[in-house]
């Protein structure tokens, strides 16, 4: 691995540390006894564990930066910041029902459970999982081009939950938060992709980014064609989402990703070839626009965060509580928030003349189904008001942040691209029952009414 940058350990004879390259799944074992070790240090003798530049977006391991005051403003202010949900709330994670070190096994032998279509490719020691839709072999034999995607476990259903019939045809995931190996990604496209080739889907992470990339060089140089498209739909990442000058490049990847393989993997089954599949997820990714709200207790009351990653990273900003939303102070939490969201989704959506669009209502993974409905029912009305017709919705829990009590909300702009025929025929086309993927509604009039007459009295 030379791309990994080991310049930066401060003392060659850590027991932490080895300068000598090794596999990142065991830079990974060692670097989770660290975060252990500094988790339960007292707040006071701890200020920095360590950041290494490229491999290290695996898990971005800067704990506690409150010690360091130039050191704590880089941290609000870097683009990764994977673990800090979990310094946060170290009792809380603490808690979880995990098997340690060992829950990603648990987490690959547990979908297979979940989802009886998948197959588990068999590791070679310790490596990432790597699962198949179970007809994987007859389906790259009849010359259909393999979808595939990847990440960290921290987000299920994504990806597990998303492979199968019409979906993936393989997914690859890493470590909690952390990004696969490229070595585990190269076997996915190996034993997924005939001769039609394979297209990967990428969210916008710099350790996603690389690895995938690495892994289609090598797949390429072994004669496999491989289209990449990255999805980079979160607007409340970018450095300045009100401003019409920023780079778009800085957005990560988010909800969009589960739009973007559902169209791919549609157009892959029906029989595209590489380059019209990869042109379907590209016109998804270029125009859905995500952002996410989070309320994470802090001290004495809920903070809000504006535009918040699916690691936990900063987003737009923050408010000190709920009640500092505007709205929300009348009892109105669920309007104000989704109209916020959706006022700054707007800023950069490309709406066609009609205005009709696909909304997608994400739970973050700890927001309960009253407060969806309600969002559901506040995100209606607040288009309505816009004159934007919703013309289809999917919502459900999607992608996650461990148990986030946040949600986010997309928007597909459905008269740009394809068209809006096209679109909703890719993402209504049949898929894999059993899957997380919880299809698209035709939206109706809401507030309608029935009357039934009393009975008449005897």
């Amino acid at each position: 691995f030379p791309h990994v940058d080991y310049s930066i350990v401060k003392d060659e004879q850590d027991p932490f540390w080895s300068c000598e390259r090794e596999s990142q799944a065991s830079i990974i074992r060692r670097l989770y006894d660290l975060l252990l070790w500094v988790r339960d240090c007292p707040e006071d003798e701890v200020a920095l564990a360590a950041h290494c530049s490229v491999n290290f977006t695996l898990l971005n391991a800067v704990v506690d930066c409150s010690l360091d005051p130039p050191l704590a403003n880089w941290f609000c202010t870097a683009e990764v910041r994977s673990m800090r949900l979990l310094w946060e709330e170290p009792h809380k994670e603490k808690a979880k029902f995990l098997d340690g070190p060992e829950h990603v096994r648990g987490l690959a032998a547990g979908s297979c459970y979940l989802y009886p279509h998948l197959l588990q490719l068999k590791p070679r020691g310790i490596e990432d999982i790597v699962l198949l839709r179970e007809d994987f072999a007859a389906y790259k034999a009849s010359g259909h081009v393999a979808v595939i995607s990847s990440g960290g476990a921290g987000h299920e259903p994504l990806m597990s939950g998303f492979v199968g019939e019409g979906l993936l045809t393989a997914c690859v995931t890493g470590g909690l938060f952390a990004a696969p190996s490229s070595g585990a990604i190269l076997r996915a496209i190996q034993t997924a992709s005939g001769h039609a080739g394979c297209m990967l889907v990428v969210m916008n992470y710099p350790g996603v980014r690389l690895n995938n990339a690495i892994a289609a060089d090598r797949a390429r140089a072994l004669g496999i064609s491989v289209e990449i498209v990255v999805v980079a739909d979160d607007v409340g990442s970018l450095k300045d989402e009100l401003s019409e000058a920023v780079d778009k490049s800085d957005a990560r990847g988010c909800v969009g990703a589960v739009l973007t393989l559902k169209a791919a993997g549609a157009a892959a089954e029906r029989g595209d070839g590489l380059a019209e599949v990869a042109g379907v997820a590209r016109d998804v990714a270029v125009r859905v626009k995500t952002m996410s709200l989070a309320l994470r207790w802090k001290g004495a009351d809920w903070n809000l965060e504006i535009g918040v990653g699916i690691h936990g990273e900063f987003g737009a900003s923050e408010l000190p509580s709920l009640k500092h939303l505007p709205g929300a102070s009348e009892g109105g939490a669920a309007t104000a928030a989704a109209e916020m969201l959706l006022k700054r989704i707007l800023k950069h959506a490309d709406m066609p003349e009609d205005r009709r669009v696909l909304v997608v209502l994400n739970n973050m993974g700890g927001t309960s189904p009253l407060e969806m409905a309600v969002l559901c029912n506040a995100t209606h009305r607040f288009l309505a008001s816009e004159g934007i017709t919703v013309v289809a919705l999917a919502h459900g829990t999607l992608v996650t942040s461990l148990d986030m009590h946040g949600f986010s909300l997309s928007l597909l702009p459905l008269g740009r691209g394809m068209g809006e025929a096209a679109m909703l025929g890719l993402l209504r086309a049949p898929s894999e029952a059993a899957s997380a993927w919880p299809g698209i509604v035709t939206c109706s009039q809401a507030d309608r009414w029935v009357e039934v007459d009393p009975p008449a009295e005897s």
